[in-house]
């Protein structure tokens, strides 16, 4: 074998830490659908190894040195994927758990490990934190609260692998972009009545933390409320409250219990006041905040800003937890 291409495969191989989990050929009696969810999660898993393999002669040495492993996590509706970034750092480190955006329903599955790949390497190393990259059920196959249960489960498995993982049960971080900025602000304002450990801090990136859509700011987009709405209801029908906290979090009348928070805001995005209003909730309440805002659209900014935008998320997180 050429040499070059040794040298190719040896890399790819570091990466990832071979998948030894299959699915069986046929199901059990009467478990039909678990096993097509269970072959489902499983081919995701595979497909998502050989995109990352695939990508790995492009990353740096530092960013390579970052490994990845596909874990079970149990959770009331079966069982959900994480995917686990463990950076080159000592034991315990600090642990991040990462919800994907998609508007409640896209995103997931070897999507979500392949577009976020990139974000979860950069969190690991910035942070020299363990990722954990949360696959939660989507929409509308799966409505409310199964993405709160599924961000409940997994902040449980944290706690309960903490040994195996090498991670800090005394420092637990959320970080969640777009629809996983909701679940993420969700998940810290039950946390307390759900028996989980305390949060450390939680960082969300264009959240939308009010399902009621009512903002004035939303008035004069109707065609995006329109869509907003669609993306809303794929989840949250049947519920006879949309005002209710785990919901719509900025409409909590206590969000005392909050961890310190950085929540990262679009210039050009209907969703930028809902972010400026929970920032300005939560220092009312006393939590800890920052609000950063950027030029960018809800999905897009310039290379200059993307760039910008973890180092100083970063930064604005240790100054909002001392």
């Amino acid at each position: 074998m050429h040499p070059e291409l040794v040298e190719m495969v040896d890399r790819e191989a570091a990466v990832l830490r071979p998948l030894d989990r299959w699915p069986t050929p046929e199901p059990a009696a009467e478990a039909t659908q678990a096993w097509l969810d269970d072959v489902r999660r499983l081919r995701d898993q595979h497909d998502a190894a050989a995109i990352i393999r695939s990508r790995a002669s492009d990353l740096d040495d530092v960013t390579r040195s970052v490994e990845v492993a596909f874990h079970d996590v149990p959770t009331d509706g079966g069982t959900i994927t994480a995917a686990v970034y463990t950076p080159p750092s000592t034991a315990p480190r600090p642990v991040i758990l990462y919800f994907h955006g998609g508007g409640w329903w896209m995103g997931g599955g070897a999507s979500n490990f392949a577009l976020n790949d990139e974000l979860c390497r950069g969190m690991a190393l910035a942070f020299g934190a363990t990722v954990v990259n949360v696959d939660y059920r989507l929409a509308p196959e799966h409505r409310y609260p199964s993405q709160l249960a599924d961000g409940i489960a997994a902040v449980q498995w944290v706690q309960g692998n903490c040994s195996t993982l090498g991670v800090d049960p005394d420092d637990i971080m959320l970080v969640g972009a777009s629809s996983g900025g909701h679940l993420a602000a969700s998940v810290s304002l039950v946390a307390p009545q759900r028996g989980l450990p305390q949060l450390t801090r939680q960082l969300l990136i264009v959240p939308c933390v009010d399902a009621t859509m009512s903002a004035p700011e939303l008035q004069d987009e109707p065609d995006v409320a329109r869509g907003l709405s669609l993306l809303r209801d794929y989840y949250f029908t049947g519920v006879d409250d949309l005002e209710d906290p785990s919901v719509s979090p900025v409409m909590a009348p206590d969000l005392s219990a909050m961890p310190p928070t950085v929540v990262i805001a679009a210039e050009h995005d209907v969703l930028r006041d809902q972010a400026r209003l929970l920032v300005r909730r939560l220092g009312e309440q006393g939590v800890p905040s920052r609000l950063l805002e950027y030029p960018m659209t809800h999905t897009t900014a310039v290379p200059d800003v993307r760039g910008r935008i973890l180092a100083e998320a970063v930064a604005a997180l240790q100054e909002v937890v001392r």
